[in-house]
């Protein structure tokens, strides 16, 4: 579906860190602040205050929800929904995890062909990205496909 006219810019415009998650992840706090830093990035969290980010947005509409995604640089997120958008908007993204919905999360990975695992902090968020870099040519001709293959379905299922 196309969000777009839905979509609300945060007063913050482009140049951040989106931070969408349900989890604190203090623990990779530096190494986001160090990321930010070196990429001359603002920390927007979206869903949650966060003390540490420039940013908090924890009583965002919809439609600066939309939004936020649409102008981020690079997402971080522990969530489905957080994974959904940063793929509908071709946005790279870190993924966090939480037990709950790494099996949504992987399944979604694989349906997509997008071969990326759960950052751990073991390494720096520049090496992860260059590390599961997505190819979203390839991911648009997969979801290209999979659209089609729904309509096409859906079709048949309404003519009976």
């Amino acid at each position: 579906y196309d969000f777009a006219k839905y979509e609300k810019p945060l007063k913050v415009k482009n140049n951040y860190i989106l931070i969408y998650s349900f989890s604190f992840w203090n623990e990779y706090q530096d190494k986001i602040c160090n990321y930010a830093q070196k990429q001359n990035l603002k920390i927007v969290s979206i869903g949650r205050y966060c003390k540490w980010a420039d940013y908090s947005y924890d009583m965002a509409s919809f439609q600066e929800w939309l939004g936020s995604f649409k102008n981020a640089k690079i997402v971080i997120t522990d969530s489905f929904h957080g994974v959904v958008f940063a793929i509908k908007n071709c946005k790279e993204f870190i993924l966090l995890g939480r037990e709950d919905k790494k099996n949504k999360i992987n399944d979604l990975l694989k349906l997509v062909d997008i071969s990326k695992i759960f950052y751990d902090g073991k390494i720096s968020i520049e090496e992860y990205c260059e590390t599961y870099p997505i190819n979203y040519k390839k991911v648009k001709e997969v979801l290209d496909k999979k659209k089609k293959e729904s309509i096409w379905f859906l079709k048949q299922s309404i003519s009976g």
